[in-house]
C-alpha cells in the first residue's frame, strides 16, 4: 500500500510543503502502520536504525514488542480463534438478522 504512486506523490508534495514553511513553523507529519507486511516493515525499520542510531533501534524494538503476539504462525495460513464464526458466514447465516423476505 505505501509503495503506491498516490502515496509517493503525496509524500513529495508534503516534503515540498514542509520545506517552504518558515523554520520556526511546525512541520506536517505522515504516520502510518503497514498492516500488509507489518513484521517485514518493522524489521526493516529496526535494521535501518541499527546502522544510524542504535539507541533508536532499541527503542523501536521495545515499542514494536506490543505486536509480538501477532507474529504469523505460518505463511498463508489464517487462524480463526475458537468461538468466532468462519470467514464467509454472514450475520444472517449465524442467526443475528431476521430471514430475508
Amino acid at each position: 500500500m505505501w509503495r503506491n504512486t498516490d502515496v509517493v506523490a503525496f509524500l513529495g508534495w508534503l516534503r515540498k510543503w514542509n520545506g517552504e514553511l518558515p523554520p520556526s513553523a511546525p512541520k506536517v507529519g505522515f504516520y502510518g502502520l503497514d498492516l500488509y507486511s507489518l513484521h517485514t516493515s518493522m524489521n526493516a525499520v529496526v535494521e535501518y536504525l541499527e546502522g544510524v542510531d542504535p539507541e533508536a533501534a532499541q527503542r523501536a524494538r521495545a515499542r514494536y514488542s506490543c505486536f509480538d503476539h501477532f507474529r504469523p504462525r505460518s505463511a498463508g495460513v489464517l487462524a480463526t480463534p475458537a468461538g468466532f464464526p468462519a470467514a464467509g458466514s454472514s450475520a444472517r447465516d449465524r442467526g443475528h438478522l431476521p430471514a430475508a423476505d
